[in-house]
């Protein structure tokens, strides 16, 4: 089962991650759960989703409008429409 569709992937990774965390230590989740409200409310804005956080890293999804493309089955081939 199942339904392909198109979609545009983000990936957003906190740079310097394991120096921020050594200097602020046990305070390390407060900085990460800002950021991720940052990230996971901008996201949502824009029509699409956080879809998993590992650590220092956020993959973000936003899914096209099925209206404006059209997938062949067989080929897999993608015809856009407009």
């Amino acid at each position: 089962g199942g339904k392909k569709k198109c979609a545009i992937f983000g990936f957003c990774d906190i740079k310097k991650f394991t120096e921020v965390t050594e200097l602020l230590q046990e305070d390390i989740m407060i900085f990460v759960n800002k950021i991720g409200e940052l990230v996971h409310s901008s996201v949502y804005r824009y029509g699409g989703s956080a879809n998993k956080n590992i650590g220092e890293a956020f993959l973000m999804i936003w899914p096209l409008p099925e209206e404006t493309y059209k997938i062949n089955t067989k080929t897999n081939e993608i015809t856009w429409k407009n």
